[in-house]
Formats: C-alpha cells, sequence, structure tokens
C-alpha cells in the first residue's frame, strides 16, 4: 500500500488556557475545534505555502473521544512522523531566551521552524 504524501505537524500542546479548543478551523466544509496553538500552526504554514498539501496533525486526525483509537494511533506516532514527507515542529510563539535551544534543534534535521513573533 502506498501513502499518499503529507507533512506531518509536531506542535506545542500548550497549557491552562492554551488547551481550550476556542478557535476553529473549517474542516469537510464544517467547523471543527482546535486549540489555539494548533490553529497557530495551522495558520502559519498555510500562509508560508504557495501549494496545497497533506497535513496530519494528531488532535485532528484522530478521534480524540474514542479511546480504542486514540490509544492504538499513539503507538504508532513514530511510523506516522517517519513516513511524512516533512516532519515539522511547531514551538509556538517565541519568548525571550528562545534563541538558547536553536542550536540544537538546527542540528536535527528534518526541522521547519516557524518565524518568531
Amino acid at each position: 500500500m502506498r501513502l499518499p504524501n503529507y507533512w506531518a505537524i509536531s506542535y506545542v500542546r500548550g497549557e491552562g488556557q492554551d488547551l481550550d479548543k476556542t478557535k476553529y478551523i473549517i474542516l469537510d466544509r464544517c467547523r471543527f475545534p482546535v486549540t489555539s496553538n494548533v490553529h497557530a500552526a495551522l495558520h502559519e504554514y498555510r500562509t508560508q505555502a504557495s501549494i496545497s498539501f497533506r497535513m496530519w496533525i494528531d488532535v485532528i486526525c484522530i478521534d480524540q473521544e474514542n479511546k480504542g483509537e486514540k490509544y492504538g494511533q499513539i503507538s504508532l506516532m513514530r511510523e506516522v512522523y517517519s513516513l511524512a514527507m516533512t516532519t515539522t515542529i511547531h514551538l509556538g510563539h517565541g519568548t525571550v531566551g528562545d534563541e538558547k535551544v536553536f542550536p540544537f534543534i538546527n542540528g536535527t534535521n528534518p526541522v521547519s521552524m516557524v518565524e518568531q513573533e
């Protein structure tokens, strides 16, 4: 079986209010609630991309309410990320001191960084 090409996105889950699903995306012509961090990641990549592409984000692609599916898919995460055309990491909005982690991140491959605000 051949999988379609896709980008996998890993993101900072956040804490507190960041975990509230207060933002919405359109998915199959329906409003779908997501966290602010997932929304920011999708917005960032959508504004930077010049072409359409498939994305895999766990909180969207895995039914979070179905514990059987969720735990089954979690065991496959390594494969999902390794089979992606590209796996990007969305760290969220930059803060003071973030530049200390960049040498480590830039030493890993492949990583796509988003611009700090």
